[in-house]
């Protein structure tokens, strides 16, 4: 293939190609849903947090938590919130994908496992 054929068969490949041309390891623009879907996630994950609010009194009431301490459910949050931006978030360049899903799952289910033991209704023989 002469230089001629190789010019043109590269003109109609990108003229086919919707997307901008990038760099070699350069991310590719994200679609208009991609960036939808990223815009509700972000303003679930901030909602989440604001939830608790109208649900303190029956969240105190069914883990037997005195008044004075429901106030550190949303400060608690809050920490989280704050810890996974300040130290998670940076391990999403230096760890694969695939281990830190491995992690979290096995994080959540250990979390998801002392709390339902914790709880006073656990224990609790009706």
């Amino acid at each position: 293939m002469d230089h001629s054929t190789a010019l043109q068969a590269r003109q109609k490949a990108v003229a086919v190609r919707p997307a901008v041309e990038t760099q070699q390891g350069a991310a590719a623009p994200l679609s208009r849903a991609a960036i939808a879907m990223l815009a509700a996630s972000c303003g679930l994950a901030v909602a989440n947090a604001n939830y608790a609010q109208p649900l303190l009194v029956a969240m105190g009431q069914s883990l037997l938590l005195p008044e004075s301490m429901l106030g550190l459910i949303p400060a608690l949050t809050q920490f989280g919130v704050t810890f996974g931006i300040a130290f998670l978030l940076p391990l999403g360049d230096v760890i694969s994908a695939s281990r830190r899903m491995c992690c979290r799952l096995t994080q959540r289910c250990g979390h998801r496992s002392r709390s339902a033991a914790g709880s006073p209704r656990c224990w609790r023989r009706e």
